[in-house]
C-alpha cells in the first residue's frame, strides 16, 4: 500500500512507482511525475487521446509538472518515475 504524504497545502499526494510499459489500457493518470534519473520520457498528456505521444528529451532529474495520462516504455530513459496524484 502507497504511503500518503501531505503537501503544504493540506492535500494527499499518492505516491505511486510507475513503470513505463506500451499497454494502452494500462493508464498511469497522475498529476505530476516525480523523475528519479535524467532521461527521456515518452507521454499522453491527461486529456488527450491515447493514440497521442509526445517525447520529451532530456528530462533532467526533479519534478515534471505536466499531468500525465500515460508514460509509454518506447522511448522513455528515465528512471526513478514516481506518478503524484492529489486527493
Amino acid at each position: 500500500m502507497a504511503k500518503t504524504i501531505w503537501n503544504a497545502a493540506g492535500l494527499a499526494i499518492n505516491p505511486v512507482a510507475i513503470t513505463p510499459n506500451n499497454t494502452a489500457t494500462n493508464l498511469n493518470e497522475h498529476d505530476i511525475l516525480y523523475v528519479g534519473g535524467d532521461g527521456n520520457l515518452e507521454i499522453t498528456p491527461m486529456g488527450a487521446a491515447i493514440s497521442t505521444k509526445i517525447v520529451f528529451t532530456g528530462v533532467a532529474k526533479g519534478f515534471f509538472p505536466i499531468p500525465v495520462l500515460k508514460v509509454w516504455a518506447t522511448l522513455t530513459t528515465a528512471t526513478g518515475i514516481i506518478g503524484l496524484t492529489q486527493a
